[in-house]
């Protein structure tokens, strides 16, 4: 038992080629004690499969339908013959789920629409000494008004087109209006300036692609987050995370 769990684990842990995956269903399906240690094993990492959200249930119900076609059993079929190919389709089934956990590739959309949701909807407002202005349309942006926000970035910037904040703010609205080609001039303009301890223009340059992600936008924002990585820019952590999902 034990050598089938080291062989399990290297299974689940590793990415493994088609082959590989077509050895291991068929050894299901052929070895009723393989079938019962990879039972043991997915039910002893249970809180994996506890992961799984309805979307993904939903996507492995279709899979598994189309891919393990009902079997017609004879009704003298032995009670534990029986049992094996329930106790077989069960881990399959199981194999399935952990698959669609481990092996599929996340949206490039839903990393980004994930980060935008928990970290861009709300811009903090403190009182300064700078004036109304770029906290009245940080207020607008944080009650939902992004058109409106907007403007009043771009009216700051009219009046004094190198202020930083005022850049990264009118980047970050155009973002959530889907104003992508405004979002990365903003992005890509701030990304330049030199000095600055916390500079996230080049990550906001690849969330912005993500979200767009039209053809080679994923490649591009792909090398653009190595850089932050390899230059230990703001959010390199989080770059690097991006960077291991969409392998």
């Amino acid at each position: 038992m034990m050598e089938n769990l080291e062989y399990i684990e290297d299974f689940f842990k590793s990415n493994p080629t088609e082959d590989q995956k077509k050895e291991f269903d068929q050894k299901i399906i052929s070895d009723p004690s393989f079938a019962e240690d990879v039972a043991f094993y997915l039910s002893a990492t249970q809180s994996a499969l506890d992961l799984v959200n309805a979307e993904k249930k939903e996507n492995f119900r279709k899979l598994y339908n189309q891919s393990v076609p009902a079997k017609v059993v004879d009704i003298k079929t032995p009670v534990r013959k029986l049992w094996r190919y329930v106790a077989a389709a069960a881990v399959i089934a199981s194999v399935f789920i952990i698959r669609l956990l481990i092996f599929s590739p996340v949206s490039v959309e839903e990393l980004a629409a994930k980060y935008e949701k928990e970290n861009l909807t709300n811009l903090g407002v403190s009182m300064s000494a700078r004036g109304d202005s770029m906290q009245l349309g940080k207020n607008l942006y944080n009650k939902g008004n992004a058109a409106q926000a907007l403007n009043v970035f771009e009216s700051i910037l009219s009046r004094n087109p190198t202020d930083f904040d005022a850049r990264e703010y009118a980047g970050i609205a155009a973002l959530h209006l889907k104003q992508y080609d405004k979002a990365l001039n903003y992005f890509a303009s701030i990304a330049s300036e030199k000095g600055y301890f916390s500079n996230p223009g080049k990550f906001y340059q690849a969330l912005t692609l993500m979200k767009r992600n039209r053809p080679k936008d994923k490649e591009e924002a792909i090398k653009l987050l190595k850089e932050v990585v390899i230059e230990n820019l703001s959010m390199s952590d989080i770059a690097k995370k991006w960077l291991d999902q969409m392998k």
